[in-house]
């Protein structure tokens, strides 16, 4: 089909305007051969790697996620140039440390221009070298704006390039990196930062890694933070992005694990006083003991804890509570009420220490058991906060899906 004769830059600008339209933007690409590489591009701007079925099947090595898309980029070399982003999930009994195609066809790809890169439950102790090496050279790209990776050694951040911007660890360990090559020359400047569980015993040594000037990590122009809890270490995060953080977010503690003493702290309560740019506070509880009559109420009284450290000065705009609920929702007590009350008179008898408040976010996830009863919980909370819905400040949202603290930020 000829051009349409349409500058080829108001094709891209109508072209944008669909992503996430996948219907759209296949139906836009027939239009003409003009409009189908900006199409194309979206279309194929993103790459899921992951297993469908156990890799002991017969079929594994004619059909693994590496053969497919080997496959995939010997009939569709272009496809390689048009990625930009790259989700690998290693779920089904560790399928990376024995696809051996994986290596070939990501080596097809324009790493260079990756600029999203997301690896879960990896075994970095059994990939073979070829495996490191790729996913090495894809945290080099010099494009690469975020990363979040799980269960790989801390080091191996140091081979991220400069461009990295919004981080996300989970479950990693200290270790020595059995890499060679050069590593990253120049400090890469965090704009957010996600620390989340990791494998016990490592967390301290994990924060040391994070803040030795020698691993250059610039964490001055953090303006969101989420750690999973408020152990000293962490704090000392928080006080690395100090004065430029706008959002902390504190992680989901249950209650049995702070009753056993895991998350026990003893350098005083906190105090978020000092963080003179903080604008919005989320909490999440996930309480593992569902049955309990005082279900939640340890998360509130923390919230409490916390948000009672806030000063007239700090400008807080947005208090975000995240909790799971469960069956214990069918069972409300006296205790739990008081809970939610008291946090109603906290926030609105000392509204020139919240002066600047505009939201008091309540989010509801559903549980595993999926035997909550949301309707009545929403009830019960939205009348224990009278004085909160009065100032026009009350916010009840309810989800299924993965808690994100974070706003969406440009990169």
């Amino acid at each position: 089909m000829p051009s349409t004769g349409i500058p080829p830059e108001l094709v891209t600008h109508i072209v944008d305007f669909l992503a996430g339209d996948d219907t759209s933007l296949r139906a836009v690409s027939l239009v003409s051969s003009q409009f189908r590489w900006p199409s194309q591009r979206i279309l194929f701007s993103t790459l899921h790697l992951r297993l469908r079925g156990p890799p002991w099947r017969e079929d594994f090595l004619k059909n693994s996620p590496g053969v497919k898309l080997l496959r995939l980029m010997e009939g569709s070399p272009w496809i390689g140039d048009s990625i930009r982003s790259i989700r690998i999930d290693n779920a089904g009994r560790n399928w990376l440390a024995i696809d051996d195609s994986f290596p070939v066809a990501m080596g097809l790809l324009n790493l260079d221009k990756i600029e999203h890169f997301e690896v879960s439950r990896l075994i970095w102790s059994s990939l073979q070298v070829q495996a490191k090496q790729v996913i090495s050279a894809i945290l080099g790209s010099p494009s690469l704006v975020s990363l979040s990776i799980t269960g790989a050694p801390i080091a191996v951040i140091n081979c991220c390039s400069h461009s990295l911007k919004h981080l996300k660890i989970h479950n990693m360990f200290v270790a020595p990196l059995d890499l060679e090559g050069l590593m990253r020359r120049s400090p890469f400047r965090l704009q957010s930062l996600h620390v989340g569980r990791q494998i016990q015993g490592h967390l301290v040594h994990i924060v040391d890694f994070l803040l030795d000037k020698t691993n250059q990590i610039d964490f001055s122009g953090v303006t969101q933070l989420s750690t999973h809890s408020e152990e000293h270490c962490l704090r000392l995060l928080w006080q690395a992005c100090n004065p430029c953080l706008k959002m902390l977010h504190i992680g989901s503690i249950s209650e049995s694990e702070n009753r056993q003493g895991r998350h026990h702290v003893s350098e005083g309560p906190l105090n978020l006083s000092g963080l003179i740019n903080l604008r919005k506070v989320a909490i999440s509880g996930m309480d593992s003991m569902f049955g309990t009559e005082d279900f939640h109420s340890w998360h509130l009284q923390r919230s409490s804890a916390l948000l009672r450290t806030i000063l007239p000065s700090n400008l807080l705009e947005h208090i975000h509570i995240h909790l799971v609920y469960g069956f214990a929702t069918s069972k409300f007590t006296i205790t739990y009420q008081k809970n939610w009350q008291q946090l109603d008179d906290m926030l609105t008898t000392n509204m020139g220490q919240f002066w600047k408040l505009k939201t008091v976010e309540i989010e509801l996830e559903e549980g595993f058991d999926g035997c909550g009863k949301p309707d009545r919980l929403e009830n019960y909370i939205a009348t224990s906060l009278p004085n909160i819905r009065s100032n026009g400040l009350f916010k009840l949202t309810r989800t299924s899906g993965k808690f994100y603290p974070f706003e969406e930020v440009e990169d």
